[in-house]
């Protein structure tokens, strides 16, 4: 099963602002990669008072399209942010925080063993990858990507029909262009491919985007969905999802 994300992308196009955050490196710290500053629009307002959630962590990427693949026991001891307002994971990544009305609607994890992960504020499913897993993919052996400070990735769930979305296409539609071309899942966990599509899990990575925002664009067949004002953090990872009709 499939738990949302964030709002899905449509042809409205969907806008997502910077967060907010400390200054900080980026993967497996506890402290929150750095941000470039932007607008404090409001773009989703959720009327709790409190709210439960859960983050996913994996060690594959390529999992984070089905929540069955969640670590049950590793993800305790996660520090989880919304606005002023944190919190800590219990061992399968549940946690319940204070909500913060006036903050930017963009859930911040960080912790030991993990990447600085950051998601859309929508639902309460909220991925991570652990620093392993990372690695395994930028390795020299993998796909050999250079992190370079100042700069940070966009990981992209695309979904149909409740899974992973296969042949979808991901491209930052900003300038300037991303480091590196978009790679997408394959049935390696750690070589992805370049200048294909998605797979079965849908997954696709943008490394090596400046800090700030960009705009992405998703296609499948003749369906192009764009999602607008994607943060990007300084060594962190940003997670958004698309569902195509």
């Amino acid at each position: 099963m499939l738990l949302a994300l964030a709002p899905a992308c449509s042809k409205s196009n969907d806008d997502y602002m910077v967060g907010g955050g400390g200054g900080g490196g980026g993967g497996g710290g506890g402290v929150d990669a750095r941000h470039a500053d932007a607008p404090k629009d409001t773009v989703l307002a959720i009327d709790a008072n409190e709210l439960a959630g859960r983050v996913c962590l994996v060690d594959d990427a390529r999992l984070l399209t089905d929540s069955s693949k969640c670590s049950p026991t590793g993800a305790g001891g996660l520090t989880v942010r919304l606005g002023m307002h944190s919190t800590t994971t219990s061992a399968d990544g549940s946690f319940t925080i204070d909500n913060d009305p006036a903050a930017l609607p963009v859930w911040r994890v960080t912790g030991m063993g993990i990447v600085s992960s950051y998601s859309p504020l929508g639902n309460y499913y909220v991925p991570a990858l652990s620093q392993t897993g990372y690695d395994s993919i930028t390795s020299p052996t993998a796909n050999n990507v250079v992190t370079v400070p100042g700069q940070g990735d966009v990981m992209v769930l695309n979904i149909q029909n409740g899974v992973g979305a296969i042949g979808a296409t991901a491209t930052s539609t900003s300038t300037p262009a991303p480091r590196y071309s978009t790679f997408y899942s394959t049935t390696s966990a750690t070589a992805w491919s370049q200048g294909t599509s998605t797979d079965s899990h849908g997954m696709a990575w943008l490394p090596g985007i400046n800090v700030g925002t960009v705009n992405i664009a998703s296609v499948l067949g003749t369906t192009t969905l764009t999602s607008n004002a994607v943060p990007v953090y300084d060594g962190g990872l940003t997670f958004i999802q698309v569902v195509f009709p």
